[in-house]
């Protein structure tokens, strides 16, 4: 058996609003792709070969599914058209849809069953069904050698007794429906995160203090979380995957989507954070957030002028104690195996551009691992530093191309620096973490924080290089 899911032509007004350049099929539902339940449905049935027709041309889902080897499926992906019927989109995909019975999945819902209850050998079938949703939520049973537009689904049979569908028509549907399953249906679904205990769902590399955190069941955290110290996350709370939640903090009852940074001191109840966007997930009411509202006190730190005359001692003195390490590494470069060229990136967050030097390995050796143990590399850029053209300590300089640009518009208050925040971790722009290293750096941004950047870059140089050349830092 197949299954084609159309995910083209969805129509959700309160999703572009609120969650602009969201794909629907992405929406989250217990930090897990309303797709993905989809596609966990087909294989609790034993259907191994899936088409999704999709309108984003993006490879974001092809990544996050990965073809579904995990799962053993067969995932293949089409581009639909918008305005396209059912019936002239599985005329598109015919050569996909013949010789096997098709289940099909049309429409932007949400699916009800338990998985512990699904037959697979309740399918194939051998007539035609449907399940009707609303307006646009539908799915069909054909079986083989049948035609869509032949069969009247007003009188075909009733796909499962138990199979209902869950309407995802405003913000408060959506809430709600998260609610009901982290407080009742947690075990109907395959949900991400592990727990020995009942209500509690946390992924991997989840960092916070025992003694000094606060949870309540049940909840929900995702990977890659940071909760500083005295957070609490109270019941019925839905922490997305890479998120930092400063230190006393309360969430309660909210949705935190992934890639989100919390500040300190703040009480979050029944909300969905998304983005810069706050809504109330009970009224439905919205509003985004300003930049300036997170970064008005970073601006009194980053543009002090007290604190630009110390990070401008501290490069001369930089290029003082390196001149001789520096002029000695000259000697050995036809040794190193190293690359010297100049890119291009942005010294503001107006656009404006300025050509720094790279350094590239080639080849790793013992001259080019001493070069880098000493931050050689960073020594020519020292001079920017008395120019006013970068900081000493501040955001990692982001290259001047289309996806730097994309990278540029979600930095707030962006200072290029010698030494960028991420580096003490060596994160690279495709790390998860990247642009919450670096919103972190911009929130809490002062002298203590820059020395304390300063020290770190320089022992995990020294001590642990190995590990920025796996992850790519030298190579461009």
């Amino acid at each position: 058996m197949k299954c084609l899911i159309n995910c083209v032509d969805v129509e959700s007004s309160w999703l572009k609003d609120v969650m602009p350049g969201l794909f629907p099929h992405f929406l989250r539902i217990l930090n897990k792709p309303l797709l993905e339940y989809f596609i966990d449905f087909c294989a609790l049935n034993g259907i191994a070969d899936i088409r999704i027709v999709k309108s984003d041309p993006t490879a974001e889902m092809e990544n996050y599914f990965s073809s579904g080897p995990q799962k053993g499926l067969n995932i293949s992906y089409v581009m639909g058209k918008a305005g396209d019927s059912l019936q002239k989109v599985i005329l598109k995909n015919s050569r996909f849809c013949q010789d096997d019975d098709l289940l099909i999945i049309d429409g932007f819902f949400f699916l009800n069953y338990h998985k512990d209850k699904i037959d697979p050998e309740y399918l194939p079938l051998s007539e035609p069904a449907s399940l009707r949703g609303g307006a646009a939520e539908d799915i069909y049973f054909m079986p083989r050698g049948s035609k869509f537009g032949e069969i009247d689904f007003s009188t075909a049979h009733r796909l499962f007794p138990d199979l209902t569908i869950s309407e995802l028509a405003s913000v408060q549907a959506y809430y709600q429906l998260n609610q009901k399953i982290l407080t009742q249906q947690q075990d109907n679904y395959f949900l991400p995160g592990y727990s020995n205990k009942s209500g509690e769902f946390i992924g991997k590399n989840v960092a916070f203090n025992a003694h000094h955190s606060n949870f309540e069941k049940p909840f929900m955290i995702g990977n890659d979380v940071q909760l500083h110290d005295n957070c609490q996350i109270l019941a019925n709370s839905v922490i997305g995957n890479n998120v930092i939640i400063d230190s006393a903090t309360t969430i309660s009852g909210s949705i935190i989507y992934d890639q989100t940074y919390l500040g300190s001191n703040l009480e979050i109840k029944d909300k969905i954070v998304y983005k810069n966007f706050l809504i109330d997930a009970l009224s439905g009411e919205y509003f985004q957030i300003a930049d300036k509202f997170f970064i008005s006190q970073i601006d009194r730190v980053l543009e002090n002028s007290f604190y630009r005359f110390i990070q401008k001692s501290l490069a001369l003195l930089a290029l003082i104690v390196g001149l001789i390490p520096y002029a000695l590494s000259l000697i050995f470069l036809p040794f190193s195996k190293l690359k010297f060229s100049k890119t291009e990136f942005y010294e503001n967050s107006d656009g404006t551009k300025i050509f720094l030097p790279q350094v590239r390995i080639s080849k790793s050796n013992f001259c080019n691992r001493w070069f880098f143990r000493f931050a050689l590399d960073k020594y020519p850029l020292l001079l920017k530093v008395l120019r006013g053209q970068l900081d000493l300590v501040g955001n990692r300089p982001i290259p001047a191309n289309s996806y730097g640009k994309i990278i540029l518009e979600k930095v707030d208050n962006y200072h290029p620096a010698v030494i960028g925040y991420p580096e003490i971790y060596a994160s690279n722009f495709a790390d998860n973490n990247f642009l919450l290293h670096e919103i972190y750096f911009n929130y809490h941004c002062s002298l203590q924080v820059m020395f304390k950047t300063i020290f770190l870059f320089s022992f995990n140089r020294f001590f642990s290089v190995r590990r920025y050349y796996q992850n790519g830092f030298f190579s461009g």
